[in-house]
C-alpha cells in the first residue's frame, strides 16, 4: 500500500464555500467535555466530509477535481471528556446565516474553554449545563498538526488513486443532435 503524503494542514482549509453544504452537521458527546484553552488547538475551514459514521479530511484540490458530495466547512477543536479521552470537536459551519443549534454549539465551546459543559439536544438549539466537576481535563501532549495528523491517520483522502474509490468524478452527460 502506497503511503500517503506528508501531513500538510493547509492543504485542508477552505477559502470559497462554492463545493459546500447549506446546512450545518453536528455530533456532540453525551457526556460533559471540556475545550483545550490553547485556542491555537483548533482549525478553522478545515475541509471534512461526513461518511459512514466517520469524517474524512478531504485536501481541497481533491474536493474540486472530483466534486466530493457532502462537504462541510468545520472548525475542529481539541476536547476531553471526564475519562481522559481526547478527541476532536467538529462543529461545522452553515454556508449561509448560522442558525440557533450553531450559535449554542458555539457558546458550549466557549464555556468548555473554561469548565466542563453539557450540550443537550432540544427542539431548536442545544440546552448548556455546566455540571460540577472540579477535576481538570487529562490533555494529550504534542503539537496540533501532529495530533491533526494522527486523528485522521486513515481518515484523509489526499491522492487521485484514494479519492477514485469513494468519490468518483460526476459524469457530465453530452447531449448532441443526432439523439
Amino acid at each position: 500500500m502506497r503511503k500517503p503524503p506528508p501531513f500538510d494542514l493547509p492543504q485542508y482549509e477552505l477559502e470559497d464555500d462554492e463545493l459546500l453544504q447549506d446546512d450545518m452537521l453536528v455530533f456532540v458527546p453525551k457526556n460533559s467535555f471540556r475545550i483545550h484553552p490553547d485556542k491555537t488547538r483548533t482549525s478553522r475551514v478545515l475541509l471534512s466530509r461526513y461518511d459512514n459514521q466517520r469524517w474524512w479530511l478531504i485536501n481541497k484540490s481533491i474536493a474540486r477535481t472530483y466534486r466530493v458530495p457532502k462537504l462541510w466547512r468545520a472548525r475542529l477543536y481539541h476536547a476531553a471528556l471526564e475519562d481522559g479521552t481526547n478527541f476532536l470537536l467538529p462543529v461545522t459551519e452553515p454556508r449561509s446565516s448560522g442558525s440557533d443549534w450553531h450559535d449554542s454549539l458555539n457558546q458550549a465551546v466557549k464555556l468548555g474553554r473554561k469548565q466542563w459543559v453539557r450540550a443537550i439536544p432540544e427542539e431548536d438549539c442545544y440546552r448548556l449545563e455546566t455540571p460540577n466537576i472540579r477535576r481538570e481535563p487529562q490533555w494529550m501532549e504534542g503539537e496540533w498538526p501532529d495530533f491533526m495528523e494522527a486523528a485522521f491517520d486513515s481518515l484523509r483522502i489526499d491522492t487521485d488513486h484514494q479519492a477514485i474509490g469513494l468519490f468518483r468524478p460526476r459524469a457530465k452527460s453530452i447531449i448532441t443532435e443526432e439523439e
